[in-house]
């Protein structure tokens, strides 16, 4: 529990980080209201005391400071909230990547976000250099509020930009039919069933999205795990479309 916290501020951090600063010649504005609405969900699903909660506020500066205001000397953001010294290399090479994507997959290119940290920067940049990319999500049914809430976000935010993102459900019936078998919290209990219940909310509807596409983008990074740390710009999936990370 304590780790799925963590991840959701850190994520949540680097998500302000990135919107207020980093993209700031037009970036994603929404980025502060995002994180303070997680971290008021992040109280009540991990059950944070009140003096934890403050402890953590006080580490980071104060979560006034994260949704807008000063930061004081010596909190987190102030000692991070800079570019690093590759930062517009990196910038320049994903940019170039993007319009490579949609010079070469003209109209057959997707972007599968997750509606993370590192898809919205992606989506960003997309709309933001007018880039021809679909834009595609899983909505599977078990989405926090405050993810979900970002689909109607990113429309409204980008609306000058017409940008539209395609929502892909799971088969209600094949969702009823395995709830009613093996239960609500099933992918917890095995990793077959966690397996089974993937297949189900998540591949088969990104095989619908995927479909009639020769190329898609992700928002994976090589730091994300151990697994990710070979991974390729460009690699090959299972069914020979070209994926761009």
């Amino acid at each position: 529990m304590w780790e799925n916290f963590c991840s959701l501020l850190n994520s949540s951090f680097f998500f302000w980080l990135n919107g207020h600063h980093s993209l700031e010649g037009g970036g994603f504005r929404g980025f502060p209201q995002i994180l303070s609405s997680k971290w008021s969900s992040a109280q009540g699903r991990f059950g944070l005391t009140s003096s934890l909660s403050s402890s953590l506020s006080s580490s980071l500066g104060e979560t006034s400071s994260l949704i807008g205001g000063p930061a004081p000397a010596g909190a987190a953001i102030a000692l991070y909230n800079h570019p690093s010294a590759t930062y517009a290399d990196k910038v320049h090479a994903t940019i170039e990547l993007l319009k490579a994507a949609a010079g070469e997959h003209p109209g057959k290119v997707v972007q599968a976000t997750s509606l993370g940290v590192e898809d919205m920067i992606v989506t960003d940049l997309i709309a933001r250099h007018q880039l021809p990319i679909a834009i595609g999500t899983l909505e599977t049914g078990m989405l926090n509020p405050e993810t979900a809430a970002l689909i109607g976000t990113i429309e409204t935010h980008y609306a000058d930009a017409g940008l539209h993102v395609e929502v892909y459900k799971p088969v209600a019936d094949a969702v009823i039919e395995f709830v009613k078998k093996n239960g609500e919290k099933a992918m917890y209990e095995s990793i077959d069933l966690r397996k089974a219940c993937c297949g189900i909310r998540k591949l088969e509807p990104l095989s619908r999205m995927l479909a009639k596409r020769t190329a898609w983008i992700t928002g994976l990074r090589r730091e994300q795990s151990n697994n990710r740390g070979d991974m390729q710009a460009r690699e090959q999936d299972d069914a020979g479309r070209t994926k761009f990370n």
